[in-house]
C-alpha cells in the first residue's frame, strides 16, 4: 500500500482538493480534522459502497417491474442490483479503510487537518502536486509506503575485503573443502533466480525513482542503483542469452553437505542440491573482495584454487557469467537494503514532523506522541534514528526526549549509533559501487586472455616443444581444447591427463629413431587433438569413440567410392522410378532410349543433391592458423600479392592500379609486397603501336606508388607475345596459367616450362619478367597470393591466408621423389564472395548470390567437395 499524507495547520479548501483529486483517478480519500476541543471528524470522498447498493436495489427492482418479470423473482433481482452496486461503490473508493483511518487520527493534533490518500497503484507525484497546489498553504506531505520486499536476513554476514595472500589462502581452502555431487542441470534454477533478483531490483528502482518525484532524498548508494540500472539489466540479458542451455548438466555440481547460504543458494525455489562448482567459487570471489573484481584478484583466486582442484574447460569459460550473476545477487541484497532504509527513512520524516509539531503546538502532547512513536516501532534500527534526530536539532525538548529514549533502546551513545550508521552507509554505497564497476569491467574486457591465462590445460599444450600451438591463433587453440574437453568427458580422464597425453605422444614421435623419420607434424600436439592422430589419442586414454564420430571418419577414409556411389544409386533410383512408372519396361528399346536421354539430367539431380546432403549433414573442416597479429608476417613467410592482368585500356589499368593500391593500404605488412602480372591481348602481329602507351600507363603507375609510399613494396611483371599454333595468334604464352608459370619459375630460379617443351633449357631472368621493382626483393619469397582483376582482398585477410598455408599441420607432404602431394596444402583457395554492392545491383544478383557480409573470408561454409577431398 502506498498512503499519502499532507498536514494543514489552516483547513483547506475541500472541495478543490476532492475535484483535482478525482481528475487524476484518486478516489480513496479521507480527510481528518481535530478541533481545538479535541473532536475529530472525517471526510471521505464522494459516496460509500452502501450508497451504491441501495441504488442499484431499487434501479433492479424498478427495471424488473418494467420488464414484468414475475414477482416471485423481483428480491432476487434486487439482490444481484444491490450486490452490483456494492461492488462498483468498491471499485469507485469510498475514502481509506477504518483501520488506517484510526491509526493515522491519533497523530493529528490540535487545529490541523490530515489529508489521507490511497495512492496504491498510482503516481505519487501527481498527488504531490495535488497537495501543493495552493502556494499560500505548504502542507507537510509524506508518503508512507509498505515494505513488502524479501529480507536478507538468510543472506551472508558481509565479509571484511581481503587480498593477496589472504585472498590465495581463502582460495585453498575453498578448494579443499568442496565435495562434489553427481551432476545436474542448472540452468531454470539460475534463470529463475536471476528473474526473481530482477524483479526487485527494478521495484527498488521504481519505488526510488517516486521518491525523487515527490522532492524526498536518497541515500548515496540508492543514486549509484538509480544511475547504473542499465548497467545490471543489460548484464542480466547478456546472462540469460549466453548461459548454455544443454550443458549446464555436465558442470561440476558441489554435494548437499555444502552449506546452501554460503553457496549463494535462493531460498524458497526448493531445490535441495548444491550448486555448480564454479557458481560457488565466483560468489565466494565476490564475497571476498565486496564486489570488487579486477584482473590480479581473478587471477590470484582462480589460480590459487586450481593449485588444488583445475576447474575443467567449461567452468573457465562460465566464469565471466557466473561472476555477473553473483555480482547481481548482491546487488539485489543491496537493493533490499537500499528499500528498507528508504522506508525507514520516510518514517523518520513523518515521526520528526510529528515530534516537533507536538513540541511546538502542543508540549503537553509530546510525550504522547513518543511514546506511540516508541510502541510502533518496536524493532528500532539505526537508519531510522539517524534520521529522525537530524529534524529535531532545534527542538531542544524533542531532541533530549528523543536522545534518551534512543540510547536507552540501542544501549549506547547517541553519537556512536550515528558513527556506525554513517559507516554503514559508506559501506553501502563502496559495496554497491564495486557491483556496478565489476560489471563494467566484465562487460568491457576480454575474457580470452584471462581465460586462457587461468587454463591449466593450455598451460600444458604450451609445453609443446615444437611451439606450434602457442603460435597458433587463438581458434586453432581452443579447437584443441576443444578435442581435450571432449575426449576428457567421454573417457571420464580429466582433462590435464588428456592433455599430457597429447604432449606424451608429440614427444615419443620426435624422439622416435626406428627406420624413417616421420613426418615433421606427427610431432606436434595438435595432430593428436585436430588432426589424423586422434585416434591414437583416444586409444591411449581408452576413450570410447561415438558412432557419428566413426561413421564420418569411415566417410572420410573412402569418400571418393561413398560420393560417386551415392551419385549412381540415385541416377539409378530415378531412371528406374520412371521406367517404372511409364510402364516403358515391358519394351527393352524404349528401356534403352528412355535411359540414354535421362542419365544426364538425372545425374544433375543426383549430384546436386549428394552435395546438399554432404553440406548440410557433414560440418565444414577449419584449417588450423598460426597467429601473425602481434608480430606481423615473418621474413620466412614471405608473400607476394599478384594480380594477373591484360593490358587492354588505359582506363581499365588506372582502375587495375587503383584497386592494387587499396589492396596494399587493406593488408600492409613489410614481408607482404604487391604486383602486377601483365600480358598484351592477343595479336595477329607481335607488336601492336599502342603497347607503348599502355605499357608505360602501368609502369608509371606501378613508380609513383613506390614513391607515394616510399619503398619498394611494387612490382610490374610483363611478358611479351609469342606464336600460338593453336590460336593462330600471338599471345602471351599459355595465357594466365602460363603467367603464373613463368612467375613461379622465376621466384624459384627453374628452368622455364616454355625452354623444357622446346628441347631448350633456359631460366626466366629479371630483366626479361621483372620491369618495375628491386630484383632483391623477390628473394625469399615463400608463398604467393594470386587474385582475379575484378577480386578484393578485404583487410587483413592476406594475413590471414598466409597464418592457413604457414601451419605446420598444413604443410604440404611429399611422396618419395618429390612429384607428388601425400598430406598436407601446396594450394589453399577461400570462398569467394560478391561484395555487398555488386550483390544488389541487380535483381538477377540480388536472387543468386549466397547472404555474405563484408567479409567473405569470416563465415566457415561447407562445400561439399573440400569437405570430402
Amino acid at each position: 500500500m502506498k498512503l499519502g499524507l499532507a498536514f494543514y495547520t489552516q483547513p483547506p479548501d475541500l472541495g478543490t482538493l476532492f475535484k483535482e483529486l478525482s481528475l487524476r483517478g484518486l478516489r480513496r480519500v479521507t480527510v481528518i480534522s481535530r478541533s481545538q476541543d479535541d473532536r475529530i471528524r472525517a471526510h471521505k470522498l464522494g459516496v460509500g459502497p452502501n450508497y451504491w447498493a441501495i441504488l442499484l436495489l431499487f434501479t433492479a427492482i424498478l427495471l424488473g417491474i418494467l420488464l414484468e418479470v414475475p414477482f416471485v423473482l423481483l428480491p432476487v433481482v434486487g439482490l444481484f442490483g444491490g450486490a452490483a452496486g456494492w461492488l462498483i461503490g468498491r471499485r469507485l473508493g469510498s475514502g481509506i479503510s477504518r483501520k488506517v483511518v484510526r491509526q493515522y487520527q491519533r497523530w493529528v493534533l490540535r487545529d490541523e487537518t490530515l489529508v489521507l490518500v490511497d495512492a496504491t497503484g498510482q503516481d505519487l507525484e501527481q498527488v504531490f502536486r495535488v497537495f501543493h497546489l495552493t502556494e499560500d498553504m505548504s502542507p507537510a506531505v509524506f508518503f508512507i509506503r509498505s515494505f513488502d520486499l524479501p529480507t536478507a536476513a538468510d543472506a551472508e554476514e558481509r565479509r571484511e575485503p581481503v587480498a593477496g595472500e589472504r585472498l590465495k589462502s581463502e582460495a585453498s581452502r575453498l578448494a579443499s573443502s568442496h565435495r562434489l555431487a553427481p551432476p545436474e542441470a542448472q540452468t531454470r534454477r539460475l534463470l529463475d533466480r536471476l528473474t526473481h533478483y530482477e524483479t526487485t531490483i527494478r521495484k527498488v528502482v521504481r519505488d526510488l525513482n517516486e521518491s525523487l518525484g515527490v522532492e524526498q532524498a536518497v541515500s548515496p548508494a540508492a543514486e549509484w542503483l538509480l544511475d547504473n540500472a542499465y548497467v545490471t539489466q543489460a548484464h542480466a540479458t547478456d546472462f540469460r542469452r549466453n548461459l548454455p542451455g544443454k550443458s549446464t548438466h555436465l558442470l561440476p555440481v558441489l554435494a548437499t553437505d555444502e552449506s546452501p547460504r554460503q553457496a549463494g543458494d535462493f531460498r524458497g525455489t526448493g531445490q535441495q542440491s548444491g550448486p555448480t562448482r564454479v557458481q560457488h567459487v565466483a560468489h565466494e570471489l565476490v564475497l571476498w573482495t565486496d564486489s570488487k573484481l579486477n584482473r590480479d584478484n581473478i587471477t590470484a583466486f582462480i589460480q590459487a584454487y586450481q593449485s588444488l582442484v583445475p576447474l575443467t574447460i567449461a567452468e573457465l569459460w562460465l566464469l565471466p557469467l557466473m561472476f555477473r550473476f553473483a555480482l547481481i545477487e548482491q546487488l539485489h541484497l543491496r537493493s533490499i537494503e537500499v528499500a528498507r532504509r528508504q522506508h525507514e527513512r520516510e518514517l523518520a520524516d513523518f515521526w520528526a514532523n510529528r515530534l516537533l509539531h507536538a513540541a511546538r503546538r502542543d508540549p503537553d502532547e509530546l510525550l504522547l506522541v513518543l511514546a506511540e512513536l516508541a510502541r510502533q516501532t518496536p524493532d528500532l534500527q539505526p537508519h531510522f534514528a539517524v534520521r529522525l534526530i537530524g529534524h529535531l536539532h532545534e527542538e531542544e525538548a524533542a531532541l533530549s526526549a528523543v536522545q534518551n529514549w534512543l540510547e536507552r533502546e540501542f544501549d549506547s551513545p547517541l553519537q556512536e549509533v550515528i558513527r556506525q550508521e554513517q559507516a554503514r552507509q559508506a559501506v553501502d554505497k563502496v559495496s554497491v559501487a564495486n557491483a556496478i564497476t565489476s560489471l563494467r569491467y566484465l562487460g568491457e574486457s576480454d575474457w580470452t586472455e584471462l581465460f586462457e591465462e587461468l587454463s591449466r590445460v593450455d598451460r600444458i599444450l604450451r609445453q609443446d616443444r615444437s611451439g606450434a600451438y602457442s603460435r597458433s591463433d587463438f581458434r586453432t587453440r581452443d579447437r584443441c581444447r576443444q578435442a581435450v574437453e571432449e575426449i576428457s568427458r567421454l573417457s571420464a580422464k580429466p582433462e590435464v591427463q588428456v592433455a599430457y597425453e597429447a604432449l606424451r605422444l608429440a614427444e615419443r614421435a620426435a624422439a622416435s629413431d626406428d627406420g624413417a623419420p616421420p613426418p615433421p607434424k606427427m610431432k606436434l600436439a595438435e595432430y593428436y587433438l585436430i588432426d589424423e592422430g586422434r585416434p591414437e589419442l583416444e586409444a591411449a586414454v581408452r576413450c570410447p569413440v561415438p558412432l557419428a564420430r566413426r561413421l564420418l571418419r569411415f566417410l572420410y577414409r573412402h569418400a571418393t567410392p561413398i560420393y560417386l556411389g551415392s551419385i549412381a544409386l540415385i541416377t539409378a533410383l530415378i531412371l528406374g522410378l520412371g521406367v517404372f512408372l511409364s510402364d516403358a519396361f515391358r519394351n527393352p528399346w524404349i528401356v534403352f532410349f528412355f535411359v540414354l536421354l535421362g542419365v544426364f539430367p538425372s545425374s544433375e539431380i543426383a549430384i546436386q543433391l549428394v552435395n546438399y546432403l554432404v553440406s548440410s549433414l557433414i560440418p565444414p573442416r577449419i584449417l588450423p592458423k598460426l597467429s601473425f597479429e602481434k608480430t606481423g608476417v615473418p621474413d620466412d613467410c614471405k608473400t607476394l600479392v599478384i594480380v594477373p592482368m591484360i593490358l587492354l585500356t588505359p582506363g581499365s589499368i588506372r582502375n587495375q592500379l587503383r584497386r592494387l593500391e587499396v589492396n596494399f593500404l587493406a593488408n600492409r605488412n613489410p614481408n607482404l609486397v604487391f604486383g602486377l602480372l601483365s600480358d598484351f591481348p592477343d595479336a595477329p602481329t607481335a607488336d601492336r603501336p599502342e603497347d607503348p602507351a599502355l605499357f608505360q600507363v602501368a609502369a608509371s603507375g606501378i613508380k609513383e606508388l613506390n614513391e607515394k609510399y616510399q619503398g619498394d613494396n611494387f612490382y610490374l611483371f610483363h611478358r611479351d607475345r609469342v606464336w600460338s599454333e593453336s590460336e593462330r595468334a600471338w599471345i602471351g604464352w599459355e595465357r594466365k596459367r602460363g603467367k603464373l608459370e613463368e612467375l613461379n619459375c622465376l621466384l624459384n630460379e627453374e628452368p622455364h616450362p616454355w625452354g623444357e617443351l622446346s628441347g631448350q633449357s633456359y631460366r626466366p631472368r629479371p630483366e626479361i619478367l621483372l620491369h618495375i621493382g628491386v630484383p632483391a626483393g623477390l628473394k625469399g619469397i615463400r608463398y604467393v597470393i594470386t587474385l582475379d582483376a575484378d577480386t578484393q582482398l578485404p583487410p587483413r585477410t592476406g594475413r590471414r591466408l598466409i597464418e592457413t598455408i604457414a601451419h605446420p599441420l598444413n604443410e604440404a607432404e611429399l611422396a618419395e621423389g618429390g612429384e607428388r602431394i601425400i598430406g598436407g596444402y601446396a594450394i589453399i583457395q577461400p570462398r569467394v564472395s560478391t561484395s555487398l554492392p555488386d550483390a544488389i545491383a541487380t535483381r538477377f544478383t540480388r536472387l543468386f548470390c549466397e547472404p555474405g557480409g563484408t567479409d567473405p573470408y569470416t563465415p566457415a561454409v561447407s562445400d561439399a567437395h573440400q569437405v570430402l577431398f
